[in-house]
This record gives structure tokens, sequence and C-alpha cells, in this order.
């Protein structure tokens, strides 16, 4: 799954982008680039679930 964040536009930001996930799934695969401020994730979780913990956290996907 790849997804745009508009808000993640620095490598501290992508890191608690990624921390939010891994707090619900340990195993995922997660490739963040800052720069292009996009996220990449490989998770046996659905992208609704990936979305909906990405908005919590309060980073907005598109």
């Amino acid at each position: 799954m790849q997804f745009h964040i508009e808000a993640m536009n620095s490598d501290a930001l992508a890191k608690l982008v990624s921390a939010a996930i891994r707090a619900i799934d340990p195993f995922a695969i997660i490739i963040t680039n800052s720069y292009t401020r996009t996220l990449t994730v490989n998770s046996d979780l659905g992208e609704t679930t990936i979305r909906a913990i990405l908005t919590s956290a309060g980073f907005t996907p598109r």
C-alpha cells in the first residue's frame, strides 16, 4: 500500500508515522520518504486499518 502524507515533511515526522503503525503491527515493513512525503506499507492489516491508524495519529493520508 502506498500513501501520500502531506504533513510528513521531516525525518522526525516520518519516524512518528512509522511508530504509529508499528504500535499495531510490529512486523510491518515500512518505507518512508519525507522528501516526496510518501509512505509504503507492507502489512497484514488492511488499507482501511492503516488509514485509521494514520488519521488517529494526526497524519491524514491521501
